[in-house]
């Protein structure tokens, strides 16, 4: 059975379970809750050593083709642009389409503290370098820097580095077959997923009052996948069937919407990118690894329009042309740093802004937990396919001559 069909399944039950479960049950949420987190740590589990060495390896050999500094410089501007854009349409159209105002909740998210730039910077560099492999799971950006000196320093001497580069080479090979194995059972962890999404939801009593902020996001992001993105690929590549793209990457789109968190979905997307869409290895790894932890531009858009909302709600003022820039600024400059905190980037950058705009009341920021899981779900879903897209047209940038013959797989030949 296709992975998409087996995720798409899984989805499906789920949905159908948690509608079927009343959320006033004692246990269920509780329960729903640690079979989810268990899913996606299953689901996580391979991501980062599968990352680590085939990172090292893809370093290694595009420095060795002399095409890393080009794949780097083309990942780097589209991951830019595209966060820029993203943080302006959020900001932007939650102005002119003004969907509403997020009404004051007395209920308060639980603080989470990201860390500083400091406290990055050292946990990237610790005394101790083996110190990165010991971290609580939630920070790649350690492991990518240590991948990159690893595999660029492979190149000093062939022969000495020769068994070194075998092993690397093995142990990436390795891993990338064991997450296969997670990419085939998905469909069984997104069934937990999905109902305890659904419970969730179910749960939250005063959703409702979001209708107009989660159809403004709906209609957005329809435009964005829809419209958007495949006009985008058909300009660049002349690309004349730009919604494969879509079909392509479908199932890790869904996970990320289902579970909020992008390491998940991007476990998955890292063999929808080669097997569906026929990206460049090397480039698949290094431009997956990248936007796992920079330039999120689903966390962007999201960010800067729920900014909008919520100064809306404490503000009858509106706000000046700087201050809307000033927005856009933060939402985008947030979003490559949002990557410490998986699966809570959102609601971590909309409380930076609110601290550092000073516009609101103390702590309107949190009074966001109504919607918070489906503010997380667009997110997710919205970097995933971004990444994806990246990764598609940096790997056409890179060699225009061999990206026509890779678009030939048939529909029938996806996962």
């Amino acid at each position: 059975m296709k992975v998409w069909i087996k995720i798409l399944l899984g989805i499906i039950a789920g949905i159908i379970t948690g509608i079927a479960i009343p959320p006033s049950s004692p246990a269920a949420i509780p329960t729903l809750n640690f079979l989810s987190d268990l899913s996606i740590n299953i689901g996580r589990y391979i991501f980062f050593p599968m990352i680590f060495f085939s990172l090292t390896l893809m370093v290694f050999e595009l420095n060795r083709n002399k095409m890393l500094f080009k794949t780097i410089l083309h990942t780097s501007w589209l991951m830019i642009l595209t966060a820029f854009i993203f943080a302006a349409i959020g900001t932007i159209s939650a102005l002119a389409l003004n969907p509403g105002v997020i009404p004051i909740l007395t209920e308060e998210i639980p603080v989470i503290v990201p860390p500083t730039i400091a406290e990055i910077l050292l946990q990237t560099f610790p005394r101790n370098l083996f110190k990165i492999f010991s971290t609580d799971g939630n920070f790649l950006f350690p492991i990518i820097v240590f991948a990159f000196f690893f595999g660029w320093n492979l190149s000093f001497d062939k022969i000495t580095t020769r068994p070194s580069v075998d092993l690397v080479d093995s142990l990436a090979r390795t891993f990338y077959h064991m997450n296969n194995f997670i990419v085939e059972i998905a469909g069984f962890l997104l069934f937990f997923c999905s109902t305890y999404f659904v419970v969730t939801l179910k749960s939250k009593a005063d959703i409702k009052l979001f209708t107009d902020y989660l159809l403004f996001l709906t209609l957005i992001s329809a435009i964005l996948i829809f419209v958007i993105y495949p006009l985008a690929i058909y300009l660049t590549t002349k690309n004349k069937r730009p919604y494969k793209f879509l079909f392509g990457i479908m199932s890790p789109a869904m996970a990320g919407f289902i579970t909020g968190d992008i390491y998940f979905s991007l476990a998955l997307q890292i063999r929808h990118n080669e097997k569906n869409l026929g990206i460049n290895e090397r480039i698949n790894t290094l431009t997956t690894s990248f936007l796992a932890v920079l330039g999120r531009s689903g966390t962007a858009l999201v960010t800067g329009s729920s900014f909008i909302l919520v100064h809306k709600a404490y503000s009858s003022l509106p706000l000046t042309f700087s201050e809307v820039l000033f927005v856009i600024i933060l939402s985008f400059a947030i979003s490559f740093v949002s990557g410490t905190v998986p699966g809570a980037g959102t609601i971590i950058s909309l409380s930076i802004i609110a601290a550092i705009f000073k516009k609101s009341t103390t702590d309107s920021h949190l009074l966001i937990n109504q919607v918070a899981p489906l503010m997380l779900a667009f997110s997710a879903m919205l970097d995933t396919i971004n990444a994806a897209f990246i990764s598609l047209l940096t790997d056409y940038l890179t060699n225009k001559k061999s990206y026509e013959q890779k678009q030939k797989i048939p529909i029938s030949k996806f996962i």
